[in-house]
């Protein structure tokens, strides 16, 4: 569902339009609603469900969380939430958005991937919240017995071997080295890869993005990520450049290397 903004004067007009559309109210502070996913994917028992509240005026700067919420054990789709939050924190000129991800053993499933942004003192009730899948949730199919034997197709062949290597590089690596340099001290950045998409946690920040895997060469896009602030943000943003840089990948000695064009190597991850 489309999220309906309402903006009103305040305070007298706030509580007036509150009161005949149902909308949430200041000193209620709080916005409910649900969150959901297209995937027909069963969440784990140990999933987990947050929803941040945030101030995303700057597009040059992290963007600065209102308020947060999880829902522990998560359950299943359509899960509801109730976002608690401060409404003298809430500037006239400033925008706020709504954000959710799902995580379960730290592995994030999904995420929410546009900016669903909204007035936390007059928003239509109940808010719909929509994720998409970050890292895969279900096993890998399994191959038809009684295909047609290995080798008679050529684009049979060159299908399987970009799923071989596909499969190589499927899940978690943790970066060790970024640009030459070992990674910060505290700082975990991981890359949970799955068929079509990436995703983890930058240092800072859960992400995610597409994949496609041409024998040795990648290709990482769309990618996107939560917008925290943190001690370690220059490297999360030197991570994600490199992953949007890398041209080809190179597995030795159990090290991932992301290379650029020219070969050279943008970062090294271990599992």
């Amino acid at each position: 569902m489309k999220i309906i903004l309402a903006r009103v004067a305040r305070p007298a007009a706030l509580l007036a339009a509150a009161l005949l559309s149902g909308t949430a109210l200041a000193d209620g502070a709080s916005i409910s609603g649900t969150a959901s996913y297209r995937e027909r994917i069963a969440l784990p028992p140990n999933a987990v469900l947050e929803v941040q509240l945030a101030d995303v005026s700057l597009a040059d700067a992290p963007a600065k969380v209102i308020a947060s919420t999880r829902v522990e054990p998560a359950g299943q789709v359509p899960i509801p939430f109730t976002l608690a939050f401060d409404p003298a924190e809430v500037e006239d000129r400033a925008t706020y958005a709504l954000s959710a991800r799902i995580e379960a053993d730290g592995d994030l499933w999904f995420i929410t991937d546009t900016r669903n942004t909204v007035d936390p003192l007059s928003v239509e009730l109940p808010v719909e919240l929509m994720l998409v899948r970050a890292s895969s949730a279900e096993p890998a199919a399994e191959e038809p017995a009684g295909g047609e034997s290995a080798g008679e197709d050529p684009a049979d062949d060159r299908a399987q071997a970009d799923d071989a290597a596909e499969n190589a590089l499927e899940g978690t690596w943790r970066l060790i080295e970024i640009d030459g340099a070992p990674t910060a001290e505290g700082a975990e950045s991981t890359l949970i890869v799955s068929p079509g998409e990436i995703g983890g946690n930058g240092g800072c920040n859960t992400y995610g993005g597409t994949l496609e895997v041409d024998d040795s060469n990648i290709d990482i896009t769309n990618v996107f990520s939560t917008m925290m602030a943190c001690d370690h943000l220059q490297q999360e943003q030197a991570f994600f450049a490199a992953l949007e840089a890398a041209q080809s990948y190179e597995i030795a000695d159990g090290a991932l290397l992301l290379k650029a064009a020219d070969g050279n190597v943008l970062a090294r991850l271990e599992r």
